[in-house]
């Protein structure tokens, strides 16, 4: 399950999974290739949304 949350000009996104189905190394590629082609999609450069991260985090 994917959950969206946003505020103002904030995205949110949880990843829920069952243990089964990934391992912690499948866990990061998948967010990894998600998070590119979310950046992708929206035109945001990946080198902003990591700088939005890392101001975040």
């Amino acid at each position: 399950m994917i959950a969206a949350a946003g505020y103002r000009s904030d995205l949110g996104l949880t990843f829920c999974y069952h243990r089964d189905l990934f391992d912690r190394a499948a866990v990061r590629r998948f967010a990894r290739v998600y998070r590119t082609a979310l950046d992708e999609l929206t035109g945001i450069p990946p080198s902003e949304t990591a700088a939005q991260s890392a101001a975040a985090g």
